[in-house]
């Protein structure tokens, strides 16, 4: 049991009735950077005065009370002194520390899980989330093959305590093994998964992704790592990453998969959430500079390729500074919004609207329309942006001066089409205001 906890890429640390260490597997003892048998020391013996007052306060109601406790690297994010036991050393290592009572060789104790969190934390501060990710060095157990049997039922307790999904199944993929954690990822499911094939237990999208999983398996001798989406077809999204290796005994024949699973979907839902703020107006919803760039961009590309034409149209907003200084920016807001939904509901889905700044706006057009089809959205996106907008008590009531530039007559290129169409827009603006004060002189 002692040999496979070393071959494990998380710490395990058992602690007897009186606090002091009991086992302590290789992987901890190397993040310590602790020289010598630890056995027989308290925490403070072994680890020095690095350790979180948490920790010390979780392994006393372990030990005391029989009380399980979680220490998120969220809150707490370094528990013991710890270190990469490779390369840079001047960090110490992000954790997650479970503490649990537990037995050992019928002794009354408590069992310290840790995980390495580092590499997960630095992916949530480039991608503003948090992430949970366990990694097991799978290619560690295949030189445990030969002591799988006679120390299978110790260590599948380790993986029944394990706080990631595991699984092991035949070269079919038939289930031979799977903790309660992968259980529960189907709803609780009992007994009868096993012998089952993995595919059964999920939809068909999902069973097909791990197939492209599995099938590269038996090609390669390093894990390989998907995210897939569990959810049926008109279900909310449900993602997991799985990291999956080969089973070899010493002979180097496989003889199954194992792999582990991690319900990683609040990831995703966080990610995309940061990105539609990112590339979206918080006021109006609609893209933004950024998104407008990428989508225009990507339609250029397309153009390019089908010989279409994509017209830009630059649009602003007339009497909206107006609005804005007798009514105030509240309403100007309101305005700013409305308008918004109006223009979406005018224009189809696969055409772009969007607000680059005030009361700037550009639209995009998809499908290569012609210059009769392009008046006639613009008529409408005229009729539609001319009607009072109540606010409070008062109607609102602004015009729209537009500006068009089209791929690839007037550039090349997204940026000469968006600074073409505003001058355009501009002149358009100016026309329409010598117009208006023409008929004011000759009224």
């Amino acid at each position: 049991m002692l040999d496979l906890l070393d071959h494990l890429d998380s710490g395990v640390l058992w602690l007897d009735a009186q606090g002091r260490i009991g086992v302590m597997n290789r992987w901890l003892r190397e993040a310590a950077c602790v020289e010598g048998d630890p056995c027989g020391l308290t925490l403070e013996e072994a680890f020095g005065n690095g350790i979180s007052p948490k920790l010390l306060k979780s392994v006393e109601l372990a030990l005391r009370s029989g009380r399980a406790s979680l220490l998120s690297h969220a809150f707490h994010p370094t528990p013991l002194p710890l270190w990469p036991r490779r390369g840079d050393r001047s960090e110490r290592l992000q954790q997650a520390v479970a503490v649990e009572p537990a037995h050992w060789a019928g002794q009354a104790g408590c069992v310290v899980t840790v995980r390495d969190l580092s590499e997960v934390t630095r992916r949530e501060s480039l991608l503003k989330q948090q992430a949970l990710r366990l990694s097991m060095d799978l290619g560690e157990l295949r030189r445990a093959q030969d002591e799988l049997k006679r120390q299978s039922a110790r260590l599948r307790e380790v993986a029944r305590l394990a706080p990631v999904a595991l699984l092991e199944t035949d070269l079919q993929g038939h289930l031979l093994y799977c903790n309660d954690r992968f259980l529960a990822l189907w709803n609780g499911a009992q007994g009868g998964v096993l012998g089952r094939h993995w595919s059964s237990l999920m939809p068909a999208a999902a069973a097909l992704a791990f197939d492209s999983v599995w099938r590269q398996l038996p090609s390669t001798s390093e894990p390989i790592q998907r995210d897939i989406n569990l959810a049926a077809p008109g279900e909310p999204e449900r993602w997991i990453q799985v990291e999956a290796c080969p089973l070899t005994n010493l002979d180097g024949e496989r003889f199954g998969v194992l792999a582990s699973l991690v319900d990683v979907t609040e990831l995703y839902r966080r990610a995309q959430r940061l990105e539609h703020r990112a590339l979206h107006d918080p006021l109006t919803g609609l893209p933004n500079r950024e998104k407008l760039m990428q989508r225009l961009e990507g339609a250029l590309a397309a153009a390019k390729t089908l010989g279409h034409v994509v017209p830009v149209i630059f649009m602003d907003l007339d009497g909206f500074k107006q609005i804005n200084d007798e009514h105030g920016h509240a309403a100007g807001d309101a305005l700013l919004q409305g308008l918004a939904q109006r223009m979406r509901r005018t224009v189809r889905g696969e055409d772009v609207v969007a607000r680059l700044a005030g009361d700037e706006f550009v639209l995009v057009l998809s499908d290569s329309p012609t210059q009769e089809q392009v008046d006639k959205v613009m008529g409408k996106m005229a009729t539609a942006l001319s009607e009072p907008l109540r606010y409070g008590d008062k109607q609102l009531r602004v015009g729209c001066s537009w500006g068009m530039a089209c791929y690839p007559h007037d550039s090349p290129d997204a940026k000469g089409l968006l600074i073409l169409a505003d001058e355009r827009m501009y002149a358009h603006k100016q026309v329409r205001k010598d117009k208006r004060r023409a008929d004011s002189t000759a009224q």
